[in-house]
């Protein structure tokens, strides 16, 4: 698994070499990715690093001897340039020593890093801003010991007790909040965190806190995010030579493709699309890609496609640790066709800071006179809640806890005044770095991972923009305009439905009424034709997904494990399982929770 390790090891307790070695093992299990490691003559500080072919110089250490300094990711100094062993003292170490905080601030990237320092006997870890990659860690006396993998230190350790709360959020939510694991006493680095560890200590501090001050100047605010993500892209480019971008028919991309022709690059990217053959994404994408002369490549989820997902479905959910759905396993597929045509994937995940994508509709049913965890959580909790399945004590005591850990959140959020926006946070800070970091870790094992639109300067000029602004599109619109005007001439997609550029805010939502009504005609007529029925032409269709592959997700359901049938009732699984064999318009897709839980605990629990 692609990431970083080490520890400070003064206990009589642990033998360094062996934790060494067993965070190496954790580290490149599964992958033929090569580990370098970094112990000290005292065997009591270790630095590993395991990626598959990006800069493999890392860890550095300095001239003096003073500093060991290991990064995961890649991070842009604030002249613009790649940190690398030749800039590393005078662009990073040096600055980041004196500067601190302030220094951070201006740095550009996804990316995690440790930094040992020998004369303080102190391991330094940092996120950043957004939490791209996953980072955990473990302390007690003695002992400071850290993994991109959560499982690395548990197997090291030999610790595995649940934290009652932890376990609660995971199944409630599918995935932590704030710095809780499933596991006790094991911590989750949060997005732009810095921990510091000794031999006796360890501190926690946040480097950046989001202020949403609303101002007059929203042209000029737009500007600054357009080009915040024009330079981040261009860095991409220009210190590249083997790049990649998802082309769609969603927004995001189509930014992201315009700003490309802009810049006159799209000889140097290649364009990518998956999914159904009859998707509208990849209908628009070819569109496009023919409009703008791109390399455009496809990978088509066709009957062989989804028959082979059960067979990568548990190495997926090792990787992720459970903590992303595994109707997403079929990234790996897609994750593998783009190492054999580049080196590095522009993704153009965080569009919903510009667009709000998030809750943008269920909030319109939140009221602001009560208490916003109480609502909220009906808004984002796990269909395991109304499934019947958990056991009664186990589904009330889940319930009690996610409020619970809800009230802890936004009390940390009482700085942000505005619903929308402390919704918009949520987003941002908890879901996405909390779960999707993981599949951020995940995609490092075949190809760099790059999220331009996860950028510090631009997200600063959103917040001072009201939510009506994200939300009508008036970012996206803006940039498409001043970067690539041909592009406003194909249609997006949303929801699987066809939509118009022009006017998208307010006529995307006509191809779903329209739908809508030709769905209450047939079903007056024709009961099964009526559940069968759809104009959408989704990227990926997780029911098909599941029913092609049904055999195997009963045999995964029903195959026996403690620790899974200690919370869910296993004649309720049993009977559901069966009902929805019987039954080929059950919608499986609602399972994929379930599915992912199990396999968590066949994985990790056996």
């Amino acid at each position: 698994m692609a990431g970083i390790f080490g520890f400070i090891n003064k206990s009589k307790k642990y033998n360094s070499e062996q934790i060494s070695e067993g965070l190496k093992v954790a580290a490149t299990q599964g992958f033929d990715n090569p580990a370098k490691s970094f112990l000290s003559k005292e065997k009591s500080v270790g630095i590993g690093f395991a990626a598959p072919y990006f800069n493999s110089s890392w860890p550095q250490t300095s001239k003096n001897g003073a500093y060991v300094f290991q990064l995961f990711g890649e991070i842009f100094l604030p002249d613009s340039s790649l940190l690398s062993e030749k800039n590393f003292e005078n662009g990073f170490l040096y600055p980041f020593l004196k500067s601190g905080k302030d220094f951070l601030l201006k740095l550009d990237g996804a990316f995690i890093f440790s930094l040992y320092d020998k004369n303080n006997d102190e391991m330094i870890l940092c996120n950043d801003p957004f939490g791209n990659f996953s980072l955990h860690y473990y302390f007690e006396q003695d002992l400071f010991i850290f993994s991109s993998q959560i499982h690395a230190i548990t197997k090291t350790l030999q610790k595995k007790a649940f934290d009652e709360q932890g376990l609660n959020e995971f199944v409630g939510l599918g995935y932590n909040l704030n710095n809780r694991t499933y596991y006790k006493d094991i911590k989750r680095l949060q997005a732009a965190e810095i921990v510091k560890a000794s031999q006796t200590k360890l501190s926690s501090s946040k480097y950046y806190i989001p202020n949403y001050t609303y101002n007059n100047e929203t042209q000029k605010s737009i500007i600054i995010i357009k080009d915040a993500i024009s330079s981040s892209i261009k860095k991409r480019i220009e210190n590249h030579n083997s790049i990649g971008a998802a082309i769609t028919g969603g927004f995001d991309s189509r930014v992201t493709w315009g700003i490309i022709d802009h810049l006159n690059c799209t000889k140097k990217v290649k364009a990518f699309t998956h999914g159904l053959e009859d998707s509208r994404d990849i209908s628009i994408a070819r569109k496009i890609s023919s409009k703008l002369k791109l390399n455009h490549k496809t990978l088509i989820f066709d009957k062989d496609f989804i028959k082979t997902l059960p067979s990568i479905w548990e190495k997926f959910t090792f990787m992720t640790e459970g903590l992303v759905p595994i109707t997403a396993a079929h990234a790996c597929r897609s994750w593998e066709f783009s190492k054999r045509n580049y080196k590095l994937l522009l993704d153009s995940h965080g569009g919903a800071l510009y667009r709000r994508q998030f809750m943008k509709v269920a909030e319109k049913r939140i009221n602001s006179s009560l208490p916003l965890p109480d609502q909220f959580v009906h808004f984002i909790k796990s269909p395991l809640l109304n499934s019947g399945l958990l056991k009664e004590h186990f589904q009330y005591s889940t319930l009690v806890m996610i409020k619970k850990s809800l009230d802890q959140y936004f009390e940390s959020t009482n700085h942000i005044e505005n619903i929308a926006d402390k919704i918009d946070y949520f987003y941002i800070n908890q879901i996405s770095a909390n779960r999707y970091s993981y599949a951020g870790n995940a995609q490092m094992n075949w190809v760099l991972l790059a999220h331009p639109f996860l950028n510090l300067q631009a997200f600063n000029a959103v917040q001072k923009l009201s939510p009506q602004h994200r939300r009508n599109q008036s970012i996206y619109r803006y940039i498409v305009n001043e970067t690539s005007k041909q592009l406003k001439s194909f249609y997006l997609e949303n929801m699987g439905m066809p939509a118009p550029y022009h006017g998208f805010t307010f006529f995307r939502y006509f191809p779903m009424v329209y739908e809508l009504v030709l769905q209450n005609s047939l079903k007056k007529v024709n009961e099964i034709a009526y559940h069968k029925f759809s104009l959408r032409k989704f990227v990926t269709d997780y029911d098909l997904f599941f029913r092609v592959n049904f055999k195997e997700i009963k045999e995964i359901l029903l195959r026996e494990n403690s620790v899974f049938f200690d919370i869910v009732e296993k004649k309720e699984l049993e009977n559901l399982v069966k009902k929805a064999g019987d039954n080929h318009s059950y919608k499986l897709s609602s399972w994929a929770n379930l599915i992912t839980l199990k396999l968590f605990f066949d994985v990790f629990h056996k």
